[in-house]
């Protein structure tokens, strides 16, 4: 009696379906994450500055539940109230940075400090309207509640 041979088929069509798939998948997230991403400076950055240059104080930007309120530090800020509708007045937002900055026009910084509740698509339009200015190194934070 003779023995039989053993086939030992194996079908990889699957296997390179699978990878096919996983391969565009993750190609395709590759391309979102690099799209999403935006650049913020920590504060422990911030601080590691040579201390012999002549610092210029950044704009501060504070979001509350009443409206926004926008100053230097050491100074009392002005205070941006709601528009009729519940909006932020991004407007005035604009305008009142831009007064900010004349005064400096190599400042860079901006210090956003968000109060809690306050939705992300405020901090970004914020963001907006800051580095549509030339605001670009912003750093953000809780508001601290007293």
């Amino acid at each position: 009696m003779r023995a039989r041979s053993l086939s030992a088929f194996v079908n990889l069509v699957p296997y390179i379906d699978l990878m096919t798939t996983i391969i565009t998948f993750l190609m395709m997230t590759a391309i979102w994450t690099q799209m999403g991403s935006i650049d913020v400076q920590s504060q422990a950055a911030a601080s590691a500055a040579p201390e012999n240059e002549l610092k210029v104080k950044p704009v501060l930007v504070m979001i509350t539940a009443q409206g926004l309120m926008v100053g230097e530090e050491d100074a009392k800020p002005q205070t941006l109230l709601k528009t009729t509708n519940g909006e932020y007045d991004l407007p005035a937002l604009k305008n009142a940075l831009l007064q900010l900055k004349s005064s400096h026009p190599e400042r860079l910084e901006l210090g956003l400090f968000a109060a809690d509740g306050t939705k992300y698509q405020q901090i970004v339009q914020v963001m907006d309207v800051a580095t549509g200015i030339g605001l670009s190194q912003i750093s953000l934070q809780p508001l601290a509640t007293s």
